[in-house]
Order: structure tokens, then sequence, then C-alpha cells
């Protein structure tokens, strides 16, 4: 149910940088577009391997888990941002796998 209402809602939101990537929408629920599998099928399609880190709920940050220093990069993202997040959430890097989140093990 809570993804159909997410789904239902749609709220607009904009892709911004050049890898990592950040997902901007309301700075509340930045968090429930991991629920969005059309979108992140969408993206895998552009991206080799999509990686994400979710530490705050407002806060996705996503990245080409392929290119060279890209977990790295993410992982000092990562901790920036729980450093100082009001909500914070997951310290996890997650991997998409075709239809859905795993935890990545590297």
């Amino acid at each position: 149910m809570a993804v159909r209402n997410f789904l239902r809602n749609s709220i607009p939101f904009e892709i911004q940088g050049g890898g990592p990537y950040i997902l901007i929408a309301d700075g509340n629920y930045e968090a429930s577009f991991l629920l969005d599998t059309a979108l992140w099928q969408e993206i895998d399609q552009q991206l080799r391997e999509v990686i994400v880190a979710v530490p705050a709920r407002d806060v996705i940050i996503f990245a080409d888990g392929a290119l060279p220093d890209s977990r790295e990069t993410l992982a000092r993202y990562l901790a920036l941002v729980l450093d100082e997040a009001a909500y914070p959430l997951s310290e996890e890097v997650l991997i998409w796998t075709s239809d859905h989140w795993e935890v990545d093990q590297r």
C-alpha cells in the first residue's frame, strides 16, 4: 500500500551531478524513491552498475559502481551526510539487481 500511495503521488524530482548523482525532490521523501522500480530500471539502462546510498530521508546519492573509485567516492559522501543528517537512515551501500536492491558486499 505504501508503494502504491507513493507512486500515485508523483512527486516531482530532478537528478543532478555527473557521477555521483543526487536525486532531489521535496526535501522529505527522497528516500522513498528507492521504491520506484521503473525509475531504477531506467537508470540501470544508462549506467553499467547502479549503486546507491541513502544516508538520510532527504538524500539519495547514486553512482555507476563499474567506474573506478565510485564506491570510495560514494562512501565519502555517505559519511559526510551521516555526520550532519537531522534524520539519518542507513550507512549501507545498495546495488540494483535488475528489479530490486541488495546490500553491496564489495
